[in-house]
């Protein structure tokens, strides 16, 4: 499959359904970045405004696609602007990648077995004899007798050999592969809890915000500082969408701050607000079941996006302490 590339037009996973147009960013090796249609051209792109998913996600757009009887209005808009967006580019369709209306890869039907010929040669019929006397469960002499046995009664053993092999092995058990189930299951949460983050995180920020909790906030002594993050509900391109937008909204409100303390307020302070608020939505559960909850989850330290983040925050501190 084609990569996407930036300035391409697609379709995009928005909340559970449908799916809406958007104008590539930037592109990874498995995630992308955009901005959802209308585009205002005139005004510069925000961070704020930019969202990721997972490129196997994607669809290209397409010209004349249908969108079914009952679209919503702003959908139908949203679409009318990409398809105008392509038009003035002189493009044919919106990506390279696979659309929503291209059939599905076929999936290759299994060979079935070849019957075995009834024409057994003396060798098929004294094999279940030779596999047994390299197993020592019959001697020489024993060998000797079989081969001038009918193939009645070579057929008769080799029943009861297969008879005895399957009552002494251990059942069969199908493999399941539960790293891509829970990988699975983790995308599907993702959509939901990042559906529930995109309505409440700036009402949650600003509760957070407003607190004595930040409003007494002391800085910690810079060699001892430490951050770190919990997070069980997000796959890790949300959870880094969510952190930088906590930042840049910090930033908003105080632009003086450094950078290695907004992250300190917010793996400390402003994020578990947020997530045991989403917990609270998603699990319909009590805020204090829900705190207990938060808690039992191992922290982790940043990696992907979240590391690049704290390595900048690093060479600002550092530029701080030389100052």
């Amino acid at each position: 499959m084609s990569a996407v590339k930036r300035g391409d037009v697609i379709w995009v996973p928005y909340r559970k359904d449908p799916m809406w147009p958007a104008l590539v960013q930037n592109s990874y090796s498995k995630k992308v970045s955009y901005i959802f249609f209308p585009v205002d051209e005139s005004v510069q792109v925000s961070r704020t405004s930019t969202f990721s998913c997972a490129t196997k996600l994607c669809y290209a757009l397409l010209f004349n696609e249908d969108l079914g009887e009952n679209v919503d209005v702003e959908l139908k808009n949203a679409y009318l602007a990409a398809c105008n967006y392509m038009r003035n580019r002189g493009m044919r369709r919106g990506s390279d990648i696979r659309s929503r209306q291209d059939p599905p890869t076929p999936t290759p039907q299994p060979t079935p077995n070849k019957r075995k010929s009834s024409n057994s040669s003396p060798a098929d019929i004294t094999s279940p004899i030779k596999k047994l006397l390299i197993k020592g469960e019959v001697d020489e002499n024993d060998e000797e007798d079989d081969a001038s046995c009918s193939a009645t009664t070579t057929a008769s053993l080799s029943e009861t050999e297969a008879k005895k092999k399957q009552s002494e092995s251990p059942p069969i058990t199908p493999k399941i592969n539960r790293h891509r189930t829970s990988s699975i299951n983790l995308e599907q949460k993702s959509r939901e809890v990042m559906a529930i983050m995109n309505e409440n995180i700036e009402h949650w920020f600003d509760e957070m915000w407003q607190s004595d909790r930040v409003k007494m906030y002391k800085q910690p002594k810079r060699d001892g500082l430490s951050i770190s993050f919990r997070n069980n509900l997000l796959t890790a391109t949300d959870f880094d969408n969510i952190v930088d937008r906590l930042v840049q909204m910090i930033r908003r409100r105080n632009p003086n701050i450094s950078l290695i303390i907004s992250l300190h307020i917010i793996s400390s302070i402003i994020l578990p607000h947020c997530m045991i608020s989403c917990l609270t939505i998603y699990k319909s559960m009590t805020y204090e079941r829900a705190m207990r909850a938060y808690a039992k989850i191992k922290p982790v330290y940043p990696k992907d996006g979240l590391e690049e983040l704290c390595r900048i925050a690093c060479i600002e501190r550092e530029a701080l302490l030389l100052s």
